[in-house]
């Protein structure tokens, strides 16, 4: 799908893609879930190479942030689910151009629609694609801080089932489960642990981006 956000007089609203591509103006270009023909569609609009899943998951750490044909490219692990029982990160591609922000994802997580929503109401100070791409980022980096306080919660609460008040009547604790307990939570924080050091990553990489290229 090829959701088109785009910048006509001082206002943002959805539009069509293939009515974008004509005018190529300031814009946004959400692909989710994208088949390869509508990542080879946009790629050519704005003549860049736009990686597919495969390549975006085979990417190694050191090689997610680049520069090639004019666009700035970054890419971050981001946490699908705030639950507590199943924490899973998928890769989302940033694409940095100089008209236009594509965003490529295969998960649907919260701040995208939060923010295209807010992007949306009149009065805000978003010009241009840079605008988009910060505004979009503190809203997954909002949204980030909402799952670490869900998890710092659940970590409490496992902590005062081990460290009961030894005056109250001591209550039978299954051991096994705790320990699972533990290893779970251990688990999602190393996710977001690994999903914040992405984005930190690209937070540098941009702002040296911009440095450079004013």
């Amino acid at each position: 799908m090829i959701k088109v956000l785009a910048r006509q007089n001082s206002v943002w609203r959805f539009g069509d893609w293939e009515h974008f591509r004509e005018t190529l103006t300031t814009g946004w270009i959400d692909l989710v879930f994208p088949q390869p023909k509508e990542l080879k569609q946009v790629g050519e609009a704005l003549a860049i190479a736009i990686p597919s899943r495969a390549e975006m998951a085979e990417i190694e750490v050191s090689s997610r942030l680049y520069q090639e044909d004019g666009a700035f490219f970054m890419t971050a692990n981001l946490v699908t689910s705030p639950d507590t029982d199943n924490v899973e990160s998928s890769a989302i591609t940033f694409i940095l151009t100089e008209i236009c922000l594509v965003t490529v994802r295969y998960l649907e997580p919260r701040p995208f629609e939060a923010f295209a929503a807010r992007l949306q109401k009149p009065g805000g100070n978003c010009t241009n694609s840079l605008d988009v791409l910060i505004g979009l980022l503190e809203a997954i980096i909002d949204r980030m801080a909402d799952i670490l306080e869900i998890h710092s919660a659940e970590i409490e609460r496992i902590s005062r089932t081990i460290f009961a008040d030894a005056k109250k009547e001591p209550k039978p604790i299954n051991l096994n489960d705790v320990i699972k307990e533990i290893g779970r939570e251990g688990n999602h924080i190393s996710i977001i642990r690994e999903s914040l050091t992405s984005l930190g990553r690209g937070s540098i990489f941009l702002n040296q981006a911009v440095s450079a290229n004013p």
